[in-house]
């Protein structure tokens, strides 16, 4: 943007993510060596009007918040599809599945944001020591092919696609 307009222009840029349409997404923000504090503020006051507004400290976060909260909505609802699609396959009528992943997903997500815990406690909190919760997350978990190694890869390509897409 600078080499197209002028490295003297301000230029903040901010990637909303899709819960902004309702109130309940997040924006993270980044100005150019122009941009100035009140400048800053501003489009701060602005956007918290829909969302939550986080300021990075440098530009080439920018990519990693696109891969992560910029296209994460996509993954969460996802996650919808898939948990319905278990319960479909496991008994359940597409109706109440769907129904259940989508209560499931929203109410989680809603105690961690109002919780003061760390979303690690909250998922102790619902596993019982040799319980249904445990035997499920013995899968998630796996340090090779679980959540969190599939969560990486999938934000890692998301803000590669993204890094790329700024270069072309």
């Amino acid at each position: 943007l600078e080499q197209a307009i002028s490295s003297e222009s301000t230029i903040i840029r901010a990637m909303p993510n899709t819960p902004s349409a309702i109130g309940k997404g997040i924006t993270a923000l980044i100005g150019n060596s122009a941009a100035k504090n009140e400048h800053m503020m501003i489009s701060k006051i602005l956007l918290e009007k829909i969302s939550e507004v986080v300021e990075l400290e440098h530009e080439d976060q920018m990519d990693i918040v696109t891969g992560l909260s910029g296209s994460g909505p996509a993954y969460v609802f996802y996650l919808i599809e898939s948990l319905t699609i278990a319960g479909i396959e496991l008994g359940l009528s597409k109706e109440k599945a769907l129904q259940l992943a989508k209560a499931t997903v929203a109410g989680s997500g809603a105690l961690a944001m109002s919780s003061e815990e760390n979303p690690s406690v909250l998922r102790e909190n619902v596993t019982s020591p040799n319980g249904t919760t445990q035997a499920g997350l013995e899968i998630l978990m796996d340090k090779k092919y679980g959540l969190v190694p599939l969560i990486k890869s999938t934000v890692k390509a998301a803000a590669k696609r993204s890094k790329d897409l700024g270069n072309g």
